[in-house]
């Protein structure tokens, strides 16, 4: 039978007239491994000729029923541009088509005639030819893989045509019209049918079948699938047909398809050959997705994996499960994995180097030194983190900061380095650099307790009281018993209570005081909550009580600070003196002080001045607020040059301070200054806005004080 076919197709080449041409590549391919040459053109592969149309289109017609091949019949004579055919059997034959690479374009046009002429002056240039290009005809010279080598070529073009350039292209035989060339592609042997088999003009199925078995065994592929799509409608065959299809599939590592064409058929057979095949599709399938999302997306990786271990279970499957847990930075799940793996494969080392990986992160050090292999440079760098961690327990921080770094350079993503680098950074008081290291634990893991409790401390360090209330929060839900927790709701609650008392809120100040006291461990924190509390309300005798409670001869400087001023308040001069006396120097300083601005609000001025002058020889640490006092106290002298000298000194960003210095400057006699400054003071409290509304009268402004006056009221 295939002689038979094989015979006809000599036959017709015999003769010349009319040619069979096959346009598609893999139907060639079918004809080839049937035994018939088919030869390459500009306009297809021609597989006959013949004088006799009627004789080819009766082959047309047996190709096309038998093997589903189609095909066009064209006149011989139509198949080479006129006035070519000669040209070509002198021209050289160019092998190997570059199919992408650069050519020099040297002009084109939308008639073919206008470009014969040039085409002439370009025929000594190496591979000149006309191209037909969609409605456009092109005439390009030249091929290379880059523009360097077409440099020598479009020199000697642009004498021809300036307007040459180099350009990407593709040297395609269908479209070359006229050319100093013949373009020839090389082509790989096919594998020919020996012709000794005997075959009919028409393929019964049980013929076809054995072709099919015995295309698929020599892997020719194509032939075998065309075969076995012919053979679907055969009862008989059709269950090897359907065999073949999906084998060639699988051939073709079409796994998706595969699984899922056998998964809907999965109930007609059970138990068979086919059967097994569902396994292996949907195992490969599902296994190479797995692989391809792992570092993209570990959690889809892990989905496909899990599929793919319903089907089948090998070595291979676990080690990528357990990689796509180490991604999640699941590593007690991964290390279960890799446990196992590394007893039954103790000699791989992809194996031991993820389960040593799962050992560090779970800080599993034993085991870790058990399985140690110098040939590996994890375990080097293990021995570096050891030394790193030693050195910080010492106390030596910078000398562990230098390895933590190191380290951090080779795992950026590592989470016990990325604590060890925070834990460092914490303790050197580069609270900046602490924070990205813990804030990048937790991004990768949220619920990370070490991590956690590293940003807690570093919002009590930066007295940033709602965030470790906030993380401490998250700590108590997942179960932690965390030992600052009733420290860091106390200091939340004194806080708020201070936030509230400066907006005049006192009794939900006294409220989150009394709230603070149920997680205090001393009542000291407590009164001095309610005693800053009562001050700020002028409650001087019951912010007295509070004071009194905390004071000792070893008291911080705050509570002598604000006892000092509770005492003159309260006219109690002799008590305010005798903490002063047996204090420092800053705290003398504020006794003269408070003392000086007591007086002055008595109107002794002269006393004020004296007990000021020496507030200031004590240099204290508010040294501003004594300027101010002493400004207030020459300007009541009428010592204006002194006011005007010490509230220079003074902090002018003060509202309060700022309306003294324009006083001043009004009575020296620069008004505009002074009125200037008073301009730049605006929703400002009532007291202020009074004293505002008299300078404007200072000022002969008696207008603008009324508005202001009414603005009060």
């Amino acid at each position: 039978m295939k002689k038979g076919l094989f015979s006809l197709f000599v036959i017709f080449n015999l003769l010349f007239g009319y040619e069979l041409i096959v346009k598609n590549e893999k139907d060639v391919k079918v004809l080839n491994d049937l035994g018939v040459k088919c030869e390459k053109t500009i306009n297809g592969f021609v597989c006959a000729k013949s004088p006799d149309k009627m004789q080819l289109k009766r082959l047309q017609y047996y190709i096309k029923n038998n093997l589903g091949i189609s095909s066009e019949i064209a006149g011989a004579k139509n198949l080479q541009p006129k006035n070519v055919s000669k040209e070509i059997s002198k021209k050289r034959i160019v092998k190997n088509v570059v199919k992408t690479g650069y050519c020099i374009q040297v002009v084109s046009a939308k008639r073919s005639e206008g470009l014969l002429k040039i085409f002439e002056e370009t025929k000594n240039l190496p591979l000149s030819r006309i191209e037909k290009i969609g409605p456009y005809f092109v005439l390009r010279v030249g091929e290379g893989k880059s523009e360097k080598e077409l440099q020598t070529i479009l020199k000697k073009t642009k004498k021809i045509n300036k307007n040459a350039f180099i350009r990407k292209c593709d040297l395609i035989p269908q479209r070359i019209i006229k050319s100093n060339f013949n373009l020839k592609v090389e082509k790989k042997e096919k594998t020919k049918v020996p012709q000794g088999e005997v075959f009919n003009k028409t393929l019964s199925p049980e013929d076809k079948f054995k072709l099919m078995e015995k295309s698929f065994k020599e892997e020719k592929i194509d032939l075998a699938k065309r075969l076995s799509n012919q053979l679907k409608s055969s009862r008989s065959y059709k269950r090897d047909a359907f065999l073949v299809t999906v084998s060639v599939l699988m051939k073709k590592k079409k796994y998706k398809r595969v699984c899922n064409m056998l998964t809907q058929l999965s109930d007609f057979y059970k138990g068979n050959d086919l059967s097994v095949l569902r396994e292996k599709s949907c195992f490969y399938y599902n296994y190479q997705k797995g692989i391809e999302y792992m570092n993209i997306n570990p959690e889809m990786a892990l989905e496909y994996l899990q599929k793919a271990e319903k089907y089948k279970s090998n070595n291979n499957l676990f080690f990528a499960k357990a990689i796509a847990y180490m991604n999640q930075n699941n590593y007690k799940k991964a290390n279960d994995i890799l446990k196992k793996l590394y007893q039954d494969t103790p000699d791989n080392t992809a194996v031991k180097l993820a389960y040593a990986k799962t050992l560090f992160n779970l800080g599993d050090f034993k085991t870790l030194e058990k399985i140690k292999d110098n040939n590996l440079a994890f375990f080097n760098h293990f021995e570096l983190y050891l030394k790193a961690k030693k050195l910080y327990d010492e106390g030596k921080y910078k000398e562990a900061n230098k390895i933590a770094l190191q380290l951090f350079n080779y795992y950026p993503n590592n989470i016990k380095i990325l604590l060890l680098n925070g834990d460092i950074f914490y303790k050197l008081g580069k609270y900046d650099l602490a924070y990205i290291y813990y804030k990048r634990v937790v991004k990768k893991e949220p619920y990370n307790i070490h991590a956690l409790k590293g940003l807690r401390n570093l919002a009590l360090a930066n007295k940033d009281i709602t965030s470790a209330v906030k993380i401490s929060d998250i700590l108590k839900n997942l179960k932690y018993k965390d030992k600052k927790f009733n420290e860091i709701m106390k200091e939340y609650y004194l806080f708020q209570a201070d936030k509230l008392a400066q907006e005049g809120k006192f009794k939900e100040a006294l409220s989150d005081v009394k709230e603070a006291e149920k997680y205090a461990d001393s009542e000291k924190d407590i009164y001095l909550g309610y005693g800053k509390i009562y001050y700020k309300m002028g409650k001087y005798e019951k912010a007295l009580d509070y004071y009194r409670m905390l004071y000792s001869r070893n008291a911080p400087l705050e509570i002598r600070e604000k006892l000092i001023q509770i005492y003159i308040r309260l006219g109690k001069i002799n008590k305010a003196k005798e903490i002063a006396q047996n204090s420092p120097n800053e705290i003398k300083a504020i006794y003269y002080m408070e003392l000086a601005k007591y007086l002055m609000n008595q109107k002794k001025y002269p006393e004020a001045n004296k007990y000021i002058s020496t507030a200031l020889e004590y240099n204290p640490i508010n040294s501003m607020q004594a300027h101010e006092i002493k400004a207030w106290i020459c300007y009541y002298l009428g010592d204006y040059e002194c006011a005007k000298r010490y509230f220079e000194k003074s902090d002018l960003k003060l509202p309060e301070v700022r309306i003294g210095y324009a006083f001043v400057l009004a009575k020296l006699g620069n008004k505009n200054k002074a009125y200037l400054i008073a301009q730049g003071i605006k929703n400002e409290s009532k007291n202020i806005l009074l004293q505002k509304a008299r300078l404007m009268i200072e000022l002969g402004r008696e207008k603008e004080a009324k508005e202001i006056f009414n603005s009060i009221d």
